[in-house]
């Protein structure tokens, strides 16, 4: 009886961002029944974030060429361990030789992806100022195009694939110089395509600390440029560039959306603010929904159309598996 009441009291308490982590059940569909103390906790983040980006203001064009150029960088460096008896005997007996320090490279691509909380509470403005978009079932990719190639990477930084495409440094029969593009995209191995979910940079020009509201414009914009060739199959452009469709998140724009099917399988529905910068880390203003959730946070109807295109994740699996949004 006592470590179901702490399990259940466990379950109850959610302090931190850490809570809403897309890749353990969603708080309100946990075992226990949820209270709705981490609601106070998630607006109050979403309010702080959104005055920190009015004053934070990185290098965006020294970042996002980093990336672009897949450019090493060096951690302070740090000595090595040394946790073993012998080792610290050595120290001991002042042998006169200092610790060797070593260099620990990092992944230039690892952790580059802004990734989502689960919408534990409703926003209050979340039909005056938050967007929606419905996300397929895919691999979650940063793409990098830069050098006369394009290259896919998981969110681990592991390389996934390599190509040539039509994106601005992609393929280098149209190489210019110093152009690069990055893109946050959800590749669908079965029809080819890399469904574009954001843009961080175009042409080698940053958009990622721009709200989401610019990233769209810029993103329809640049791709009706360049006549949408990257949307189309190629020789030269292997794979397919879709971006994807976000709406206002209105009753009626849900509403259409969940009623009829969908020509992909769901993974789910993610909702951003519109004044969000693309940050690389877990944001709160960057909210996640799997279909069969909607009725019961947003109270909205989801029709057995949609549902059939969106298959429910065993709390097991999902506890296991890597978020996709």
């Amino acid at each position: 009886m006592t470590d179901e009441l702490l399990a259940q009291w466990k379950g109850a308490l959610c302090v931190t961002e850490e809570s809403n982590d897309t890749t353990k059940t969603h708080p309100r569909f946990c075992q226990y029944k949820y209270r709705g103390e981490s609601a106070d906790c998630q607006e109050a983040r979403r309010k702080r974030l959104l005055e920190e980006q009015k004053s934070r203001r990185e290098s965006s064009v020294d970042y996002a060429r980093r990336i672009a150029e897949g450019e090493e960088q060096n951690d302070d460096e740090t000595p090595d361990e040394m946790d073993d008896e012998e080792g610290t005997d050595a120290a001991e007996e002042g042998q006169g030789k200092e610790r060797k320090k070593r260099k620990r490279r990092s992944n230039p691509y690892k952790n580059q992806l802004m990734l989502s909380e689960w919408m534990v509470d409703v926003p209050a403005d979340l039909e005056q100022n938050w967007m929606v978009v419905v996300c397929p079932i895919g691999k979650r990719s940063l793409v990098v195009a830069s050098k006369g190639v394009t290259c896919a990477y998981s969110r681990a930084g592991q390389l996934l694939n390599r190509f040539p495409s039509y994106l601005p440094g992609g393929c280098k029969k149209h190489l210019s110089s110093n152009t690069y593009t990055l893109l946050d995209c959800v590749y669908h191995e079965t029809s080819h395509t890399y469904y574009i979910l954001d843009i961080m940079c175009w042409r080698a020009h940053p958009v990622h600390h721009s709200d989401l509201e610019f990233r769209l414009f810029w993103m329809k914009s640049k791709m009706d440029e360049d006549s949408n060739r990257c949307s189309v199959v190629s020789k030269v452009n292997p794979f397919r560039f879709v971006p994807l469709d976000y709406c206002p998140s209105t009753q009626d724009a849900l509403n259409r959306i969940l009623s009829t099917a969908w020509p992909l399988e769901v993974d789910g529905l993610l909702f951003v603010h519109k004044s969000s910068h693309y940050l690389r880390r877990r944001s709160p203003l960057a909210v996640w929904l799997k279909p069969h959730m909607v009725p019961e946070v947003l109270g909205v109807q989801v029709s057995a159309e949609f549902l059939a295109c969106a298959p429910v994740i065993s709390e097991a699996k999902m506890d296991t598996q890597v978020d996709q949004c």
